[in-house]
C-alpha cells in the first residue's frame, strides 16, 4: 500500500483499517491484506481568491459508524466521507466551516468534532484555536478557551485534549471544559525541531510525534 501514496499527511487507525490523507484523496488501507482504496479527489481551492491549489487533507478522524472526517488545510473545511472503503467515494463538506483557518488536526469525541487550526495561511505570524463542532452537521462551532497557537494534531486524554504546537516543540494538555492549558511534554528537550501530528496510546500513556 505504501507505494500507492504520494504525499501522506494525517493518519488514523480504526480496527484493521488505516485512513490516510494523501494530498486531495482519502486513502483507506486494509492492514491485513495491505490493499488500498482511494477516494475521488477533492475539488481544488483558491488561496486569497486567486491562486489555485489542491484541497490538501491535513488530518483524519473516524466515528463509530466508520465514516471518516478530514480537514482541508488549504480549503478551511471539514469533509465527511460516509463510505471510505468504497473506491472512488466522494466527500461532502460538513457544516459551514468558514470560522476555520488552515485546520490542522481533527478528532471525534462523542457527539463532537474537535478541530485545531493555525490561522490564515497567507498571514505571517497568524495563530489559531481549538474548536468544537457538532459531529452530526458540523455546525455550532465554538472556541475552547483562549489558548491560541499554530496548532498541529489533537488527541483525547480523559476529559482533556492533547494538542501539538510546532513552534514550541511542545504537546499541551487543554482542559475539555475550560480550555485552560498546561505543558504535557516539551519535545524540544529531546532534540525535536518542530511538531506536526501526534499519536496517543492511553493504555501506556505514551505520546508520539
Amino acid at each position: 500500500a505504501t507505494g500507492q501514496l504520494s504525499a501522506p499527511l494525517g493518519l488514523r487507525g480504526s480496527g484493521t483499517k488505516l485512513y490516510v490523507g494523501d494530498v486531495d484523496n482519502l486513502v483507506t488501507i486494509d492492514v491485513p491484506t495491505q490493499m488500498a482504496v482511494r477516494s475521488a479527489a477533492l475539488p481544488g481551492e483558491l488561496i486569497s481568491g486567486f491562486f489555485p491549489v489542491p484541497s490538501i487533507i491535513s488530518d483524519v478522524a473516524v466515528d463509530s459508524t466508520g465514516a471518516v472526517y478530514a480537514t482541508s488545510i488549504t480549503g478551511n473545511k471539514v469533509w465527511k466521507f460516509a463510505t471510505p472503503t468504497t473506491a472512488g467515494n466522494t466527500g461532502a463538506t460538513l457544516g459551514l466551516n468558514s470560522v476555520l483557518k488552515a485546520p490542522a488536526g481533527i478528532l471525534v469525541d462523542g457527539t463532537k468534532l474537535v478541530v485545531t487550526d493555525g490561522g490564515p495561511l497567507t498571514t505571517q505570524g497568524s495563530t489559531g484555536n481549538v474548536w468544537t463542532l457538532n459531529l452530526a452537521d458540523g455546525l455550532g462551532a465554538a472556541k475552547l478557551g483562549t489558548f491560541t497557537a499554530k496548532f498541529g494534531g489533537v488527541e483525547k486524554d480523559g476529559t482533556s485534549y492533547l494538542v501539538a504546537v510546532g513552534a514550541d516543540k511542545t504537546v499541551y494538555k487543554v482542559d475539555g471544559t475550560s480550555g485552560a492549558q498546561t505543558v504535557a511534554y516539551n519535545f524540544g528537550n529531546v532534540g525535536a525541531q518542530s511538531l506536526g501530528d501526534l499519536g496517543w496510546n492511553p493504555a501506556t500513556r505514551t505520546v508520539a510525534v
